[in-house]
């Protein structure tokens, strides 16, 4: 008896692949939400620089490299109508791909309150520091004249700059700015352990506290 020929393996269709690969209309959503965002971070990177803070300015523009625009989208493919390539009419390829909403975003006020978040991160506070209103200039330069030479003395970073803070308080709070949360934390840290010890800090009737 003669055997038929052998059977041939039926294809395995594989679909591994199929995750890969998204509509162009998700494609272009995706690529124009990506254009919009990357415009607005060029815009606030360059806001900083040009109207933040000079230290914040700087440190933006050396830590934060800028941002270029993205390319242009690559054009949709034409879709091929089979149907009509059997018939013999023209195919339709007409497209338009999804929309994105309009957002408006003003690059100079997202800079600014990033300005005061960056404030605030590498802020710190003392409050019952000894005050002579009506000398505001000579205040704040004793005030970063003696927190300095207490952070030499305890080997603590060293704060950059000082301002008294407006309010009603017979001795108003000394703001205290830094480089970075890190060395600001640290500067709190290292006050906290040598406030009891310091005569400088002792000295002070009620004793000094501080705070973020």
């Amino acid at each position: 008896m003669v055997s038929g020929p052998p059977n041939k393996r039926k294809p395995t269709e594989n679909n591994d692949d199929d995750d890969l690969y998204v509509t162009y209309a998700d494609y272009m959503q995706l690529h124009n939400h990506l254009t919009k965002l990357t415009a607005v971070v060029s815009d606030i990177h360059l806001a900083i620089i040009n109207f933040g803070g000079k230290q914040l300015a700087d440190h933006v523009a050396s830590a934060i490299p800028h941002i270029g625009s993205l390319p242009i989208a690559a054009p949709r493919p034409a879709p091929i109508n089979w149907a009509a390539v059997v018939k013999g009419t023209p195919a339709n390829s007409g497209h338009t791909p999804a929309s994105v909403g309009q957002t408006t975003i003003d690059p100079l006020t997202v800079a600014k309150q990033a300005a005061v978040l960056m404030d605030k991160a590498t802020r710190a506070v003392i409050e019952r520091i000894p005050d002579k209103k009506g000398e505001n200039s000579s205040i704040n330069s004793d005030d970063l004249q003696m927190m300095q030479d207490l952070a030499k003395r305890h080997k603590l970073p060293i704060p950059s700059s000082s301002s008294r803070i407006d309010c009603s308080s017979l001795s108003r709070p000394v703001k205290l700015q830094f480089s970075s949360s890190s060395d600001r934390d640290a500067f709190i840290s290292g006050f906290n352990r040598c406030k009891s010890s310091d005569l400088a800090i002792t000295s002070i009737v009620p004793k000094p506290r501080i705070r973020r």
